[in-house]
C-alpha cells in the first residue's frame, strides 16, 4: 500500500513539472541507422565506426543510433547471464545490456574522447546521434549498488528481484537512483548525444521518464526520446516515438512465408487479421508521435541466426518490405548491414577479443555482390523519395485493405497541403497476385507517374504483381479520397454519486457490472465521473478495478451540491436533493463565466487528486461553448460528449448541429460545427449514445407498435435492449453510404440502476466484442478517438448516417453533415422529402454563451433552412416534398466528401441528390416543383440573426449553395 501511494505522489509531481514539447521537425522525414559497435567493424570500437559514417550518410541516413557502449558487468556467475547470452555460445560475461557503470564507456569501445569525436564527425556530416539507455535493469555489480543501499528492487525476504533476463531490477522508488540516472543522461548529452532509445521503456515507470525528459529537454530542447514499447499514452508524456512491433513483425512474418523468423507481438493467423491489429494499435498513437519501424535489429539478428531473412529469402523480398517501411509514416530503421543484404551470423554477444568473431560481423564484401548492390541502390532511392517528395513530409497516411487477402500491403500518403498523393503497395509473397483498391477510392491510372516499382497498372485501375513486386505511384491530387468509413465504438459509462429520485438506488452495482463486462472482453472503454462520485470512496474503489490499460477516466460535469458549495456558491437545487437535472441549477450555463471557471477548476482538481493527471475526455448532457473552450485551452481536453438531438427532453432541446459523429464546435455555439477553424474550439464534440437516423428526430415519426421513447442505443430503452433493434443499429452504422467516420457510442449512467441497464448492455457488449474481433468495428477509448480525429482531420469533415432499412416501419433516412450545413433526405410511405436542412454559422450564438440561465429551460439551435419540427410553429421552414411515389434509395460515395443518393421513382423520374461540403444538387426535380424555386441569394432570419442561402436552377437540376458567408 505504501509503495502504491509513493507511486501516485511521484506521478502527480512529475505531471506537474513536465513541460509540453514538440518533436523536432526533422523526424518526419528522418532515416535511422542502428550501429552495433561489435558488429559493424572488425575492430568494434568508436574509432573504426567513425570511419564508416560517410558510408552511412551516403545511404540518406539522418540519425545514427548506437546500441549500449557503457561499461559491462564482468560477473562470471552464469546464473546471472541472460538466456540469449548463454545460447550465443560466447563464454563471456560481457553483455552490452548488463551494465556495471552508466557513466563510463567500456574500454572495448574506446574513451570519452573517442565518443565525442564520433559525435562530432556525425554532426559534421549532417547526422544526429542517439544512444541506448538501459535503465530497467543492470548488472549485479553495478556502481549503483555501492552508491545507494536501495538501488535494487527486493523481495520481502530481502533478495534482489531479477528480470526475465536474470538481471537485477533498478529501484525507481529511490530518489537518489533517479537523480543519478538523470545526471547520467545529461553527461552523455554534454558529450554530443542528441537523443535516447529507451530499452524496455514500457516497464520503467512513466513518471521517471517524465521527470527525466523534462530535465534533459531543459538542457537540450530538441532532444528525442524513443520508447522501446507500445504504450501510446506515454507518447504525450515523455516520448517522441514508440516501437511499431505489430507492423514490423507482421511484415516480417509475411515475407518469411512460414519460415522460423523472430516475430513477437502479432495478433492473428493471416495477413488480414494481423493488419487489422496493426491499424487498431496505430490508431491510438497521438498526432505528433511516430512509429519506430524495422525489418531487422540487434535482437532479431541474434535470435534468427541461420534464419535471418537475407539468408533465407531473395533480396527482392526484403526490398518489398523496406519499401513499405521507408515510405509509411514513421521512423524507418536500417540495421547495420541491411543496406547490403548482409547475411552474416550477426550477434552482439561476440566480444572483440574472441577469435571466432569474424563470421559474426557484417560481411562488407556483400557490397560488391549483385544482391548487395541491388539492396544498396534500393534503400538510397527510398531515402531520396522520403526526403524529397511532398507526400512523405508529414501528411496523412491511410491504410488500404483491397490487397491483403492476396498478400499485398498498401497505403496512401498525402502532402500536408493536399496537393500531392502517392500510393505505396507491395506484394509480400512469392506468388503472382492482384490488388484492387477502387472500392476504397483509389483507382490508379496506367499513365500515372511512377516513382518506383514494376507492378503493372491495368486499364481498369487494378494492379498486377509478380513475386515481391512493389509500386510507388503518383495519384490524382485530391484531398477527397473515398475511403470506407471507419466505424468506431466508444463504450462510455458515466457515474453519479447520488440519485435523489430514488435514495435507495444501488449506484455501485451498475458500474461494477459495466466494468465486469468490459473486462470480460478486454474492451477499451471510458468512465466519466461526476464530482459527487469522486468524493465517494466506495464508488471510487470499484471504479479503479477497471483494466488500467483498457480504461480511460474522465469527468462528467453536472452540478452537485457538494461541488457548488465547495467553490463558495449557494446550492439552488430542490430541498434535500444533492443533484438536480434542471438547467438551473444543474448545468454550467446557470452560472456566470467566473463561476463556471471556479466549478471546472474544482472538478479538475478533484480528478487529478485521484489519478495524477488532467482528464482528456469530458461529458455532460449539456455543455456550453465558453466552458468547452476554457477546458480545452487550460487543461488540454481532447474531446467532449453531449446529448444527441432531442425535443425539449429534461427541459432542454437540441436541434440543428451534426446529427451524429464528431465535429469541432464554434466558440459561439457548441451545437454548430465551426466553418473557419480560427473560430473553433480545438477539441471535437461527440453526440452521445448513437441516435437512430430515422426516429431520433421528431415525435411526429414513431416506430410501429412502440411507445414513444428515446430512439438511441442506450440500453435502458426499447431500442437499446431489443436484440433485433440492436442488431439493426450495427448493420446501419457499418453499412453503405458512410463517410470518414461512422461513430457509435453505448453505455449508461449508473443512476438508472442495474435492473434497467442489465436488460440491454450485456447483449450489446457481446455484439461489440464479436464485431471488433471480426475487424468490422474499432472499439476505442473516447480520448483515442478524439486524438485520432484531431490528427487526421485538421478541420470539420463530412460525416453521414444512412439507414436504408427500418426496424419499425418502411422508412429510409440519409443524413449528410459538413462544416457548412446538415441535411436529411427522408422516404416514408413512398413520399420523398427533405425534412431538414440547417446551416452552420460561426456567428450564431447559443442562448447562454455569455448570459446566465435563470429559468428551467434551454433550447439550442443552428439556423434552419428547412425543418419539419419547427414548421409546426413557423411556416417559413416548410419541408420540401417531391410529387409522386418513390420505392427505394440507393447511395454512392465517390470520394470522402461526396454522398450521392438516388431515389427510385414509381411512374415518375428518379431523383438524384448530390451532397458536397458546401452544396446540395438535386437532379430530377419535376417541373411543378421547380417552378416554385426562386434563383438567387435568399436572406433568412432566425431569432434576429440573418444568414444567406444561394439557389440556382438549370432544367431539372436545382442547386442550393449553403457555403455563402454570413450576413454582416
Amino acid at each position: 500500500m505504501k509503495s502504491n501511494l509513493l507511486f501516485a505522489v511521484l506521478l502527480f509531481v512529475s505531471a506537474a513539472v513536465a513541460a509540453p514539447w514538440a518533436p523536432p521537425a526533422y523526424l518526419e522525414r528522418a532515416v535511422v541507422y542502428q550501429l552495433v559497435l561489435r558488429n559493424c567493424t572488425r575492430d568494434g570500437n568508436f574509432k573504426a565506426a567513425a570511419k564508416m559514417l560517410p558510408h552511412v550518410r551516403s545511404l540518406g541516413v539522418d540519425v545514427v543510433y548506437v546500441t549500449p557502449f557503457v561499461e559491462m558487468d564482468r560477473d562470471m556467475d552464469e546464473s546471472g547471464w541472460s538466456p540469449r547470452q548463454v545460447k550465443s555460445g560466447f563464454r563471456t560475461p560481457k553483455n552490452p545490456y548488463r551494465i556495471s557503470d552508466y557513466d563510463k564507456i567500456d574500454p572495448e569501445y574506446g574513451t570519452d574522447a573517442d565518443f565525442r569525436a564520433f559525435n562530432a564527425e556525425a554532426h559534421r556530416l549532417g547526422m544526429k546521434t542517439y544512444m541506448d539507455l538501459v535503465y530497467l535493469h543492470c548488472g549485479p555489480n553495478n556502481v549503483l549498488k555501492d552508491k545507494f543501499p536501495d538501488a535494487f528492487q527486493r523481495h520481502p525476504d530481502g533478495s534482489v528481484r531479477t528480470t526475465q533476463w536474470h538481471f537485477p531490477y533498478v529501484n525507481f522508488a529511490s530518489k537518489e537512483v533517479r537523480k543519478y540516472l538523470i545526471g547520467s543522461m545529461k553527461h552523455w548529452i554534454a558529450l554530443g548525444c542528441d537523443g535516447f532509445r529507451c530499452d524496455v521503456g514500457d516497464q520503467v515507470p512513466i513518471d521517471f521518464w517524465q521527470e527525466a525528459a523534462a530535465a534533459c529537454r531543459a538542457v537540450k530542447p530538441d532532444l528525442v526520446m524513443i520508447n522501446e514499447g507500445t504504450k501510446a499514452e506515454w507518447l504525450e508524456k515523455a516520448f517522441d516515438a514508440c516501437y511499431a512491433w505489430p507492423f514490423s513483425f507482421t511484415i516480417r512474418a509475411q515475407i518469411a512465408e512460414g519460415r522460423d523468423v523472430t516475430c513477437w507481438d502479432i495478433d492473428g493467423t493471416n495477413l488480414v487479421q494481423r493488419m487489422a491489429h496493426v491499424r487498431k494499435y496505430e490508431s491510438g498513437i497521438p498526432p505528433n508521435a511516430l512509429m519506430f519501424c524495422f525489418m531487422d535489429n540487434h535482437d532479431t539478428a541474434a535470435d534468427d541466426w541461420e534464419n535471418r531473412f537475407d539468408r533465407v529469402l531473395p533480396v527482392e523480398a526484403g526490398n518489398a518490405a523496406f519499401t513499405l517501411m521507408f515510405l509509411r509514416r514513421g521512423l524507418p530503421l536500417v540495421f547495420n548491414g541491411n543496406e547490403i543484404a548482409d547475411d552474416s551470423l550477426n550477434t552482439f554477444f561476440a566480444p572483440v577479443e574472441d577469435v571466432a568473431r569474424a563470421r559474426k560481423t557484417v560481411d562488407w564484401a556483400r557490397a560488391l555482390q549483385p544482391e548487395g548492390q541491388k539492396r544498396l541502390a534500393h534503400l538510397r532511392a527510398l531515402a531520396k523519395l522520403r526526403h524529397e517528395h511532398p507526400a512523405f513530409g508529414g501528411g496523412a497516411m491511410r491504410w488500404l485493405t483491397g490487397g491483403e487477402t492476396n498478400g499485398v500491403v498498401a497505403f496512401t500518403r498525402m502532402s500536408a497541403d493536399g496537393k500531392s498523393r502517392m500510393l505505396v503497395a507491395a506484394n509480400l509473397s512469392s506468388k503472382t497476385t492482384e490488388a484492387d483498391f477502387r472500392a476504397e477510392g483509389v483507382a490508379v491510372s496506367p499513365a500515372a507517374e511512377r516513382a518506383l516499382g514494376d507492378a503493372v497498372v491495368k486499364a481498369d485501375g487494378t494492379l498486377a504483381f509478380k513475386p515481391w513486386d512493389f509500386l510507388v505511384v503518383e495519384l490524382a491530387a485530391s484531398a477527397a479520397e473515398a475511403p470506407k468509413a471507419r466505424t468506431v465504438m466508444n463504450v462510455v459509462n458515466f457515474v453519479r454519486g447520488c440519485e435523489p429520485r430514488d435514495p435507495e438506488m444501488d449506484l455501485v452495482k451498475p458500474i461494477a457490472e459495466e466494468i465486469a463486462l468490459n473486462t470480460k472482453h478486454h474492451l477499451p472503454n471510458t468512465i466519466l465521473l461526476q464530482y459527487d462520485a469522486m468524493i465517494r470512496p466506495d464508488l471510487m474503489k470499484v471504479v479503479k478495478t477497471a483494466e488500467p490499460d483498457k480504461t480511460e477516466y474522465g469527468v462528467w460535469i453536472e452540478m452537485a451540491r457538494q461541488l457548488v458549495e465547495k467553490v463558495g456558491l449557494a446550492w439552488r437545487g430542490r430541498k434535500g436533493w444533492d443533484w438536480d437535472w434542471f438547467i438551473n441549477p444543474g448545468f454550467l450555463m446557470a452560472y456566470s463565466h467566473e463561476e463556471r471557471a471556479k466549478i471546472i477548476d474544482e472538478i479538475f482538481r478533484e480528478f487529478k487528486s485521484h489519478f495524477g493527471y488532467w482528464p482528456k475526455s469530458v461529458g455532460s448532457w449539456l455543455l456550453d461553448a465558453w466552458s468547452m473552450d476554457y477546458m480545452q485551452k487550460k487543461y488540454d481536453v481532447k474531446g467532449f460528449c453531449i446529448c444527441r438531438e432531442q425535443d425539449n427532453t429534461d427541459a432542454y432541446g437540441l436541434r440543428g448541429g451534426y446529427f451524429n459523429g464528431l465535429y469541432y464546435p464554434s466558440r459561439k455555439n457548441m451545437l454548430s460545427a465551426a466553418v473557419d477553424m480560427k473560430n473553433a474550439v480545438k477539441a471535437p464534440v461527440f453526440k452521445m449514445l448513437t441516435p437512430d437516423p430515422i426516429y431520433n428526430y421528431a415525435k411526429s415519426v414513431t416506430p410501429k407498435g412502440v411507445e414513444s421513447v428515446p430512439c438511441t442505443l442506450e440500453p435502458v430503452w426499447y431500442s437499446g435492449f431489443t436484440k433485433a433493434v440492436v442488431d439493426w443499429y450495427f448493420r446501419v452504422y457499418t453499412g453503405p453510404g458512410m463517410l470518414n467516420l461512422s461513430y457509435m457510442q453505448t453505455g449508461q449512467e449508473n443512476s438508472f440502476g442495474w435492473g434497467m441497464i442489465g436488460k440491454g448492455l450485456p447483449y450489446q457488449i457481446e455484439v461489440i466484442a464479436r464485431m471488433a474481433k471480426d475487424g468490422r468495428i474499432d472499439v476505442e477509448k473516447m480520448c483515442d478517438t478524439a486524438e485520432r480525429f484531431i490528427r487526421e482531420h485538421p478541420e470539420n469533415c463530412p460525416q453521414t448516417q444512412v439507414a436504408l432499412e427500418d426496424w419499425g416501419g418502411d422508412r429510409k433516412s440519409v443524413w449528410y453533415n459538413s462544416k457548412h450545413y446538415r441535411a436529411n433526405l427522408f422516404l416514408a410511405g413512398g413520399v420523398l422529402s427533405f425534412r431538414d436542412v440547417h446551416k452552420m454559422c460561426d456567428g450564431f450564438e447559443e442562448p447562454f454563451l455569455d448570459k446566465v440561465c435563470t429559468g428551467w429551460q434551454a433550447l439550442y439551435f443552428t439556423p434552419p433552412v428547412l425543418d419539419e419540427y419547427l414548421f409546426k410553429t413557423d411556416g417559413r421552414f416548410k419541408p420540401v416534398t417531391f410529387p409522386g411515389r418513390f420505392t427505394e434509395i440507393k447511395v454512392e460515395t465517390p470520394n470522402a466528401e461526396t454522398l450521392v443518393a438516388t431515389a427510385k421513382g414509381e411512374g415518375v423520374a428518379d431523383v438524384r441528390v448530390t451532397f458536397t461540403p458546401g452544396k446540395i444538387a438535386v437532379q430530377g426535380v419535376p417541373e411543378t416543383l421547380a417552378k416554385s424555386v426562386k434563383p438567387g441569394v435568399h436572406v433568412l432570419d432566425f431569432d434576429g440573426y440573418k444568414y444567406q442561402v444561394g439557389v440556382t436552377r438549370e432544367g431539372d437540376i436545382v442547386e442550393a449553395d449553403l457555403s455563402l458567408p454570413e450576413v454582416k
